[in-house]
């Protein structure tokens, strides 16, 4: 087994058996990846691989500043947080709502088994497949609402299509 995942899973066994998780010792590295893997568990969340990387780059730079507040991983990561307040300050409404879209949408995801009879499931195809954001603005709170639920119903839709169910 590599020594890092070796170090990782005898820091996440320490944890599994009560010990604080602020005594954890080891390498940045190790500690960030230990915290993202319990945090997953403790979530009950799947990650792609790249997205758990990407994640555990982001828990490290995290880690690294708060033990080294003075480290170039503080600059740098004090930088990327300045270029992405800029760049959301310079986004239109348009953008800005099509960003927060796809992160609420990346947030979660919940895999759902529904029974439904045929002519339900063929209602709801067409429901899916004739909705719009406009329409839908009549049923949300805000246009943003208005456009997950758009985006909910595609997402019905395009799976009852893979089901063979097109409107």
């Amino acid at each position: 087994m590599n020594p890092m995942f070796r170090q990782i899973a005898t820091k996440f066994e320490e944890l599994l058996n009560g010990t604080a998780p602020e005594t954890i010792t080891g390498s940045t590295t190790v500690r960030a990846a230990t915290g993202l893997i319990a945090g997953i568990g403790l979530n009950n969340v799947a990650f792609a691989d790249e997205d758990a990387w990407s994640l555990l780059d982001e828990v490290q730079k995290r880690t690294v500043v708060h033990f080294r507040p003075l480290s170039k991983y503080a600059a740098w990561l004090e930088r990327d947080l300045a270029d992405k307040r800029l760049r959301e300050q310079a986004e239109t409404e348009q953008q800005r709502s099509f960003r927060r879209r796809i992160e609420w949408q990346s947030e979660m995801t919940y895999g759902l088994e529904i029974g439904l009879n045929a002519p339900l499931a063929e209602a709801l195809a067409v429901l899916a497949e004739r909705s719009s954001i406009d329409a839908l603005k009549a049923f949300a709170g805000d246009d943003e609402e208005a456009c997950r639920m758009a985006w909910a119903l595609k997402e019905v839709g395009s799976t009852l299509e893979k089901m063979g169910l097109k409107p």
